[in-house]
């Protein structure tokens, strides 16, 4: 896989670039210290991934993003940030990103995002949402499966939630099912994690 890693601190992509020297399988070809010579060097060659830091001179990263979709190139690319949250990395996929990555990840969870990327797969690195696709996922809920979760969450058992909707056990287990299912939840204990972490959300 060749690689094109933009940041305009030098020492961060020379950083970046001594690692990923360690991995045969990704080769960076390219660096570049602001958004223009991204453009410029897109404009005559094509990379597989761009590791883009969101914060660069003339064109930022979701500037360079948009303007990689609107081109049609096939380059998957890879977000570099500081910003741990959740709206810039919302924000980023909208765009078309493949990966958000931050600064001070970890070499594993660096090679981890390249591998998930190279792919076909996104990768999302925020600490505070451990699974972007799960919580976009979540708003597919109705408004009884978002109460059948929270009461999951609480500690409720199917019988316990049955009386209290006023429902058959049957039809508060086929709810569970059908909630595991949406947000793509594995495993016996998978939804009662899933529930106490995310009560009243």
């Amino acid at each position: 896989m060749n690689l094109l890693i933009a940041d305009d601190h030098a020492l961060f992509r020379r950083g970046l670039a001594d690692f990923l020297a360690d991995y045969p399988e990704y080769k960076v070809v390219a660096e570049a210290s602001n958004g223009k010579e991204v453009l410029d060097y897109l404009g005559t060659s094509d990379v597989d991934i761009a590791l883009l830091d969101v914060n660069m001179p003339v064109h930022d990263g979701f500037e360079l993003l948009g303007a990689i979709r609107h081109q049609g190139k096939q380059t998957k690319v890879i977000m570099l940030t500081m910003y741990d949250e959740a709206l810039y990395a919302r924000h980023a996929f909208e765009l078309g990103a493949d990966g958000y990555l931050l600064k001070d990840d970890t070499e594993e969870q660096i090679i981890a995002c390249l591998n998930k990327v190279s792919n076909g797969e996104q990768y999302c690195s925020l600490s505070s949402v451990e699974d972007l696709g799960t919580i976009e996922r979540h708003e597919t809920l109705s408004p009884t499966e978002k109460r059948v979760l929270d009461l999951v969450g609480a500690g409720k058992s199917s019988f316990e939630i049955s009386d209290m909707l006023s429902v058959s056990v049957r039809t508060i287990d086929n709810h569970r099912s059908h909630i595991a299912a949406k947000l793509g939840l594995k495993g016996t204990n998978a939804l009662l994690k899933y529930a106490i972490s995310n009560r009243n959300s």
